[in-house]
């Protein structure tokens, strides 16, 4: 019995969404037995401290808040949940499950995950399988942000050896383009970086950007930077 303490904790937690990509909720059950594959299949149990969570919470993309996800498997199933985190050290995602326990998706069976209109999905390229967040995505372009955790050891007091600063992570964000029929490229989110990335249309685009007043350091800018691109 101590063994199904667990799950039925996580499953309380979740509520049944389309298994279509429209995300269209269809209700909450209290049927079991729809959770006991899942649990079974999408991932896994581990410790709080193996997972890191017992460490250091700064390491995790989203704040620790009540905000419902909805995550999506590539078995056209979704679920809806409160409690959804991505480990940005273990390329993870994960539901905190208390203080000892954490439950661990396998990476490769999510389709995508969606939090308020953002979506992040996992991309196998720079420095293997991690998530991003899709800015703009289509069959011509796509424009994706990417997260990397600097670790900053503590500060300490030479004369005192009193700790100033502790130890901690620092999010840092970075940023990726494709263009149909070439391979992923980093990007900054200046002029030249981009007009590199788009070849032949830069000129097109550029005038555009002129004509709209747009900036190329803006991320919302640029999205409207591509999705003019989309149309040539």
């Amino acid at each position: 019995m101590k063994n199904y303490i667990p799950l039925l904790i996580f499953l309380l937690i979740f509520n049944v969404i389309a298994a279509q990509n429209t995300g269209g909720v269809i209700g909450s059950t209290n049927d079991l037995s729809l959770y006991l594959s899942p649990m079974q299949s999408d991932g896994l149990y581990v410790s709080a401290r193996k997972s890191g969570a017992a460490r250091d919470e700064t390491q995790y993309l989203f704040p620790q808040t009540e905000d419902v996800f909805q995550i999506f498997f590539v078995q056209n199933k979704g679920y809806s949940i409160k409690n959804l985190n991505y480990n940005i050290n273990s390329r993870k995602i994960e539901s905190i499950m208390g203080k000892d326990s954490v439950f661990q998706f396998d990476s490769n069976k999510i389709d995508y995950i969606k939090h308020s209109s953002k979506t992040y999905k996992f991309y196998n390229f720079n420095e293997g399988n991690q998530l991003y967040q899709e800015l703009f995505a289509s069959n011509k372009i796509l424009f994706l942000k990417g997260f990397k955790l600097i670790f900053k050891d503590a500060f300490i007091n030479p004369m005192t050896n009193a700790v100033i600063a502790e130890a901690k992570y620092e999010k840092k964000e970075k940023y990726f383009g494709k263009v149909s029929g070439s391979d992923f490229t980093a990007i900054d989110l200046k002029k030249k970086s981009i007009l590199k990335l788009l070849g032949d249309k830069s000129s097109q685009v550029d005038k555009y950007v002129s004509d709209s007043k747009l900036s190329y350091t803006s991320e919302d800018d640029l999205i409207k930077i591509f999705i003019f691109y989309n149309t040539l």
